[in-house]
């Protein structure tokens, strides 16, 4: 129980019995004045009931205003209940959450177009020339380059030996076959030359 709950539940049971007290007082005044008292004390006794009357009644007003506080207290009490299970639930998102969401969505757009735009750390900026090199460097790229045009070269042209020299060698053994299976020829005419593939 809350605070409040706790506060009003005091108050109405002070003012219960207040009111009981002051209703047993009325209804004394009243027999009193029922049994037919003296003429002097009877203006006494009626001018003391309507006093007992208006305070019972002031009391009873009190209660009905401390019943509409408790039923006020119990539900603001279970709305702090509510309050708390749906901040820790993290099902239920607020009006809150919904903009810090949107805006760290923003953040992250912005960056990755603001990373499209510019080049990464470790490259020139597109618009930027290139440092000039020194002589030593351009001398020492130029001969890097000539170096290797110069082994492609030699490569191409073992290659081109290498092709040579096992086409000779097919034709020899294409020539060596032919003349295994090839028929005799007749005498006086000439022995037919094999073909050459390639």
């Amino acid at each position: 129980m809350s605070d409040a709950s706790e506060a009003v539940a005091e108050a109405l049971r002070l003012n219960r019995r207040l009111a009981a007290t002051l209703l047993v007082r009325k209804q004394e005044l009243e027999s009193e004045l029922a049994a037919g008292p003296a003429a002097g004390r009877a203006e006494v006794l009626a001018a003391e009931l309507t006093r007992a009357d208006a305070e019972y009644r002031a009391a009873l007003a009190e209660l009905d205003e401390l019943r509409g506080l408790g039923e006020q207290a119990r539900a603001d009490a279970d709305r702090a209940v509510v309050t708390r299970a749906m901040a820790s639930d993290p099902i239920l998102v607020t009006d809150e959450q919904r903009a810090l969401d949107a805006a760290r969505q923003h953040i992250r757009e912005l960056e990755a177009q603001a990373s499209l735009t510019r080049p990464p750390d470790d490259q020139p900026a597109p618009g930027a020339a290139p440092a000039p090199k020194t002589r030593e460097e351009a001398d020492r790229d130029a001969r890097a380059e000539f170096e290797a045009l110069r082994a492609q070269r030699a490569q191409r042209a073992a290659d081109t030996a290498d092709t040579a020299d096992a086409a000779d060698a097919a034709d020899a053994a294409d020539a060596a076959d032919t003349a295994d299976t090839a028929p005799e020829p007749e005498p006086g005419k000439p022995r037919p030359r094999p073909k050459k593939t390639l």
